[in-house]
């Protein structure tokens, strides 16, 4: 049996490790039993071991992604070890879902401008060097899909909601504190698990409030019994795709559009 990462009914992963098998022979099966058959008397027929084709190292480490609840999850041995908030990609670009390898990681990379000319790269730069305002942040890990990698971001305040152009942003030193937790060839699972995302292609922007000890709004499910996974209650409230600024304490604040994320490029 093949080792496997398999997304379980609470939105997480588990995980099935390596057993080897055993193969009959057809042909050695068949004439044993015509033997048997001829003359009355017993066979025996023995059985081929066979070694399992993915093998438990392959997922020694593991990266799961849950765009509706935008938050990483990282496995190390098969145990949960630390979570992440994360920007992932907006309606019109969003992030695709699948299984992928870690195929490359940059350390303080130099961005380049997929698209100068036209669409939304035609307003910047053709590139940007190591520095603050590098939309890849100081370190990157390409993902085996097109043009996508987990990076880190100068738009901070973008995390928790799909607002990127298909990559998955981290907040600066979560990315920092993931970047050698995750090798070369790690496994990358991207699910849509979560709830709703808090971006809606109709320009209905879903605002989450935390009020200790209460539940506000309609209950946010990223896990069974509608709790996240530091076990506190969720809630959510939509409201208009320009809400108007409250006063000084507010919970919320007004905007009207995602920030974008010039990052789905062909960078190496």
């Amino acid at each position: 049996m093949d080792a496997a990462a398999t997304v379980g009914s609470g939105g997480l992963l588990t995980f099935v490790h390596a057993r080897a098998g055993a193969r009959l022979d057809p042909a050695a099966a068949e004439a044993a039993v015509r033997a048997a058959v001829a003359d009355g008397r017993p066979r025996t027929v023995a059985l081929r071991p066979v070694a399992p084709k993915v093998r438990d190292d392959t997922f020694r480490t593991t990266v799961l992604v849950r765009t509706g609840e935008n938050r990483l999850y990282l496995y190390q041995s098969g145990r949960l070890t630390r979570t992440f908030p994360v920007a992932t990609g907006m309606p019109a670009y969003p992030t695709p879902t699948g299984e992928f390898r870690i195929t490359l990681k940059r350390f303080r990379p130099t961005w380049v401008n997929p698209s100068p000319r036209v669409g939304w790269g035609a307003s910047m730069p053709a590139m940007i060097p190591p520095g603050p305002n590098n939309p890849l942040g100081t370190r990157a890990l390409n993902v085996s899909a097109p043009g996508i990698r987990f990076h880190g971001t100068p738009a901070a305040g973008s995390i928790g909601y799909n607002a990127s152009h298909g990559c998955i942003r981290m907040r600066m030193p979560d990315v920092e504190a993931l970047f050698p937790l995750v090798p070369t060839g790690a496994a990358v699972v991207i699910t849509r698990g979560g709830g709703s995302s808090r971006w809606t292609a109709g320009g209905v922007r879903v605002h989450r409030r935390r009020r200790r000890g209460r539940l506000t709004g309609r209950p946010r499910r990223p896990d069974a019994g509608g709790r996240g996974l530091d076990g506190r209650n969720r809630g959510w409230k939509v409201g208009p795709a320009n809400p108007p600024r409250r006063v000084r304490g507010s919970r919320w604040r007004s905007s009207t559009s995602p920030p974008s994320c010039p990052s789905r490029s062909s960078n190496r």
